[in-house]
């Protein structure tokens, strides 16, 4: 599949101190040069995320003005911004 304009979701469980700007931050650093916007849609704190954490979910949008996107490099470069808030602040996917 091909698209110009690809749209993921990410639900992250981090520990409460932990601010959506700085995870907007490296979020955006991980995904360059595809990764065109990057929004918290969702934040929440309480059961059953365990206490002193908090679930935040963002809304990443892939795009390359000059050409159109595989699957295969979205997904390549989603991978990175997960590994990288894992690696950077201990992140864990929502189930």
């Amino acid at each position: 599949m091909c698209s110009s304009d690809l749209e993921r979701d990410l639900a992250l469980v981090v520990e409460g101190g932990i601010t959506a700007a700085d995870l907007l931050q490296a979020i955006r650093k991980a995904g360059k040069p595809l990764l065109e916007q990057a929004e918290l849609i969702d934040r929440y704190v309480g059961e059953p995320v365990k206490a002193g954490f908090c679930s935040q979910a963002f809304r990443l949008r892939y795009r390359d003005a000059s050409r159109t996107l595989t699957e295969a490099e979205v997904e390549e470069t989603h991978g990175r911004v997960r590994q990288s808030l894992e690696r950077q602040f201990s992140a864990e996917l929502r189930s």
